[in-house]
């Protein structure tokens, strides 16, 4: 015959047991509704952002790249080029958050490396159905630098010789005539 203590004890870890899985399951649901609640951020390349428009539109992103060309003032407000290697995208955002961004890129300069965190829009309504990105947060990641030429002196002597000759010939070439 069975001990009635055994089964009690049976009983209680059993109510333990029940208490333990509803309380992983009660935060397991919090957390799930949490990360719904709170907006996820993608991070995405520019060519998948393209490619995907209609998947992305009106999410929040983040997208990594070089600034390039001039960081152009409207208001309150800046344009920003972002190229991350493939294609360039143009960033919306307070001037406030680009004050940290020291170079752009051109000819003479590597831009500066920054993450951008914001609202992406594949037909912004308030900036007439451009593909745009609205920022919340631009991190600097690597200051960009200045590019510094090598003078290819070969190339140089090639091209001095043949100016002269072009000027030898078209001396004779008017002394003939």
């Amino acid at each position: 015959m069975k001990n009635p203590n055994d089964k009690i004890q049976i009983n209680h870890l059993n109510s333990k047991s029940k208490s333990f899985f509803r309380l992983m399951i009660g935060i397991l649901f919090v957390i799930c509704h949490l990360s719904f609640v709170i907006s996820p951020t993608i991070a995405i390349t520019s060519d998948k952002l393209i490619d995907n428009a209609k998947l992305y539109d009106n999410t929040t992103i983040t997208i990594q790249g070089e600034c390039i060309g001039d960081i152009m003032a409207r208001g309150n407000h800046v344009w920003v080029n972002i190229n991350d290697g493939s294609s360039a995208i143009g960033i919306w955002a307070e001037k406030e958050l680009v004050k940290d961004i020291v170079h752009t890129g051109s000819y003479n300069f590597i831009g500066d490396q920054v993450k951008i965190t914001g609202a992406f829009h594949r037909a912004c309504p308030v900036h007439g159905g451009d593909l745009d990105i609205h920022a919340e947060k631009i991190e600097v990641l690597k200051h960009g630098e200045r590019v510094h030429y090598m003078i290819n002196w070969e190339r140089l002597y090639i091209a001095a010789v043949l100016l002269a000759v072009s000027i030898i010939l078209v001396f004779y070439r008017r002394k003939s005539s």
